[in-house]
């Protein structure tokens, strides 16, 4: 940036949806002051710059509980950042989360980790990364990448995490942060079953955002089954900021597919028999071969490993190939 002479701005979302006019600029300026330690009626104003850049931390939190982004607007007036236009961070391409992942890998270890161990590292680091992203199960953001990075690295020796290739621990490791950084007032384990409530009404909704009247029946249900009355609408604001909901045209559903897999999974995990003896579990052993039945899978055996899932699965391997011989080696 400051090669191209522009100056940049950090601002925390955190401190403006729900703010009033002059609460906004009052922490705008207050920003200038505290990066550039100088009279915010002169310097930075007066500084000589191709313009200015502004970086926005906690963006999850940039949103009002309608989604609207009306601070911005408000922001937009403001002499210091006028003119603001957003972009849009792109995914990472295989190639570009390779070099990230060198990158991490290498720091601090420039002098002990040879060429040869850094190439073989990467490759497999990269191939776990990979896979955990999946195709559309999460985004392929920098930022996603190095949270993979480091769960892997905190929650289990690096190497044994790519060997034994399982992922679901880092999407639950994920979430739970998610949780306890941003959905203060609840109890996390609650939450946890509120949103598996969620998962199992829109499984049973076709995979389909919950309208209105569904989302209600699926929090009557919550509140039946677990005997907990909670403030739903401050619940639902706060999982918007956690970036674990989305509501459109007023129907919520996950904001990336591994939130809905690993919540229906935990659903399932919760009421197993009930799950098991309606047929369901066998409908979505039969359909493993799609994104959405795998990954249940993978969440639920990460859960709980059951005999009769177990089963189920080894009945839906036997079928496939029951009407071939067994190959026959030399």
């Amino acid at each position: 940036m400051a090669k191209s002479s522009k100056l940049p701005l950090i601002l925390d979302a955190k401190k403006f949806p729900n703010s009033k006019e002059s609460r906004i600029n009052k922490e705008i300026e207050n920003a200038i002051c505290d990066q550039y330690l100088c009279d915010v009626d002169t310097d930075y104003y007066a500084g000589k710059c191709a313009g200015r850049t502004l970086l926005i931390d906690n963006w999850s939190a940039a949103s009002d509980e309608t989604g609207d982004f009306e601070w911005l607007e408000i922001a937009d007036q403001h002499p210091g950042i006028k003119d603001v236009r957003l972009f849009q961070i792109l995914g990472l391409n295989e190639r570009q989360r390779e070099l990230l992942v060198r990158q991490w890998l290498s720091f601090g270890q420039e002098d002990t980790l040879s060429q040869l161990e850094l190439n073989q590292r990467t490759v497999l680091v990269s191939r776990a990364i990979s896979a955990a992203l999946g195709k559309k199960v999460m985004p392929k953001f920098p930022v996603t990448v190095l949270m993979l990075l480091q769960q892997l690295e905190l929650g289990r020796e690096l190497d044994t995490a790519v060997m034994n290739g399982s992922h679901a621990y880092l999407y639950e490791s994920l979430i739970t942060n998610a949780l306890v950084q941003h959905v203060s007032g609840f109890d996390v384990g609650s939450v946890k079953k509120y949103l598996s409530v969620v998962a199992w009404g829109i499984y049973l909704n076709g995979s389909e955002p919950l309208n209105d009247c569904q989302r209600a029946s699926a929090e009557t249900e919550f509140q039946d089954d677990f005997d907990v009355r909670y403030d739903f609408s401050q619940l639902r604001s706060k999982l918007m900021r956690a970036g674990l909901v989305k509501i459109n045209d007023a129907a919520i559903s996950f904001s990336y597919p591994y939130h809905y897999y690993y919540f229906l999974a935990a659903y399932i995990d919760d009421h197993f028999d009930e799950v098991l003896s309606s047929g369901e579990v066998e409908k979505i052993v039969s359909r493993i071969y799609s994104e959405e039945a795998a990954n249940v899978l993978i969440f639920l055996s990460h859960l709980n490993s059951r005999d009769e899932l177990v089963e189920a699965l080894r009945r839906r391997a036997n079928a496939l190939f029951e009407n071939h011989a067994e190959f026959e080696f030399g």
